[in-house]
């Protein structure tokens, strides 16, 4: 029987944690993203219009290929030509005025 890394308590044969901390810890997880869930709906909320200030309404989530190569690459290089890709998934908003069209990066993808 090995013992629980995290708190010294019996974790069972070939186990390196016990069935309390992985509960203990599941349940953290599960608490971490109901509270990012509410702070990204708070900032959702908030998300106002650019141009005229008015309220912009979030349309999801887009996925958005970044990198890679365009035009006649695909024809030289084949499936070597997207190594350099990589998808990034920003929130689409449409300012419900004057019907302005804008991409956020609700969850700080691209970093500072």
């Amino acid at each position: 029987m090995g013992q629980c890394t995290r708190c010294g308590e019996n974790a069972g044969l070939l186990m390196s944690v016990c069935d309390d901390c992985i509960r203990r810890g599941n349940e953290a997880a599960r608490q971490r993203q109901q509270e990012a869930a509410a702070a990204r709906a708070a900032a959702i909320a908030q998300v106002k219009c650019a141009g005229c200030g008015g309220s912009m309404q979030s349309f999801g989530k887009v996925p958005i290929r970044t990198g890679g190569s365009s035009g006649g690459m695909h024809l030289l290089a084949g499936e070597w030509a997207d190594v350099g890709e990589r998808l990034m998934v920003l929130d689409l908003f449409r300012c419900g005025e004057c019907r302005r069209v804008d991409f956020y990066d609700m969850d700080l993808q691209l970093g500072s």
